[in-house]
């Protein structure tokens, strides 16, 4: 919940509106300057231009649109609250500004700081419209620029709407939030029929504990990589090691196809590092990439994994099965979705590893593979994955 600071009103109150002519005239003047108006119009984005009173000299095509259709003509002179239909705004025969509601408004306070600091200034603002017979809240995100015209001092606003984005988020958090829950309570209740029943389930159990634990660091690697993209930090750094996760992906992977039962092994060059991370994130990429190279493996081949140190800041993990990945698919394996299986929803895996290795872990991925040795990943990781604030 925001808080919101009252502005001074007598800054808004004791303006007197200008002249319908002088405000023509001036809206006239800017239309005459082709760079000023070549300017706004190729901004994909609402762009009022105003004065210290806050009248409206000019607005972009897009502007006009995005309010309804309106002509720049009806918008001249008019205040931003009358134009996005604030519900206020008819509070008072003077429209915008001069109600009993505007010392509150958070819009009002970006423009009032605007103009008496002579500054550029970035904000939200929670703006109640009325459209057609309803209310609606809008998230906005404005900004206020000054400039001189003419040696008159003039401001660009600058409105871009993030309601839906912000609800979007909004209800992915509660996805997020109810699965998490549904799939804590599935464990749970698993767990009670385990202990009633433990050697009639042992071996199911162990299967179905197991799946519903990784659902559960799938679901919450998608949250984390939401919340990342949208500038969230919500990395957990813990103290972690290599040879634990070995020992949690040989696990894995024995549970939950036999088959794999012998094939993932340690490679003759194996330290055990010690480093901090972000433990559900490095889970998702090496399971990632020793799912693919098990995969990929033909019967009766092993899949090694190795760790060792490269120099005092970075280590390095390797998956290597003796299967050599194709040339035409090497090439462009993380320039765009491809895969070597078939179907509509394979190679986002080999995408995402690069994604979240990379962007989030602060390390580097690469594929090498050749006749001789086959393929091989190698990730690169940094001992201390530094968080920045």
């Amino acid at each position: 919940m925001r808080t919101i600071e009252s502005v001074d009103m007598e800054r808004i109150t004791n303006v007197v509106d200008s002249p319908r002519e002088r405000l023509i005239e001036n809206h006239e003047k800017i239309v005459s300057h082709n760079y000023i108006r070549t300017f706004v119009e190729a901004v994909h984005s609402i762009i009022l231009i105003m004065n210290e009173k806050r009248e409206v000299l000019y607005a972009n095509s897009f502007a006009a649109k995005a309010l309804g259709e309106r002509s720049i003509a009806e918008m001249i002179g008019k205040r931003p609250g009358d134009i996005f239909e604030c519900v206020h705004s008819r509070d008072s025969v003077r429209g915008c500004g001069f109600s009993n509601a505007c010392p509150s408004c958070s819009a009002l306070k970006i423009f009032i700081r605007a103009i008496e600091a002579s500054v550029e200034v970035t904000d939200t603002a929670d703006l109640l419209i009325n459209t057609g017979n309803q209310k609606v809240f809008r998230d906005l995100e404005i900004k206020m620029t000054p400039f001189m015209f003419e040696d008159e001092r003039l401001f660009i606003l600058s409105v871009i709407d993030n309601t839906n984005l912000n609800l979007l988020n909004d209800l992915e958090q509660t996805f997020f939030h109810d699965v998490i829950n549904k799939v804590s309570a599935l464990r749970g209740y698993m767990h009670l029929i385990y202990e009633e029943n433990q050697m009639m389930y042992k071996d199911d159990y162990q299967f179905l504990e197991i799946v519903l634990e990784d659902l559960l660091d799938i679901i919450k690697t998608q949250r984390k990589l939401v919340d990342l993209s949208g500038g969230k930090q919500v990395l957990h750094i813990s103290d972690l090691k290599i040879h634990g996760l070995l020992d949690y992906l040989v696990h894995f992977f024995r549970l939950v196809n036999e088959r794999y039962a012998d094939k993932l092994i340690m490679d003759d060059v194996f330290e055990d590092i010690c480093f901090s991370s972000d433990e559900v994130l490095v889970k998702r990429v090496l399971i990632n990439i020793v799912k693919n190279a098990l995969e990929g493996s033909s019967v009766g081949q092993k899949v090694k994994i190795g760790a060792r140190k490269l120099d005092a800041d970075t280590f390095e993990i390797s998956v290597n099965n003796k299967k050599q990945i194709p040339n035409e698919i090497l090439e462009n394996l993380f320039s765009e979705i491809v895969s070597t299986k078939n179907g509509e929803y394979h190679g986002w895996g080999t995408k995402s590893m690069k994604l979240i290795g990379e962007e989030y872990l602060k390390g580097a991925i690469e594929i090498m593979a050749d006749a001789e040795t086959g393929t091989t990943v190698k990730v690169k990781l940094p001992y201390r994955l530094e968080v920045s604030t």
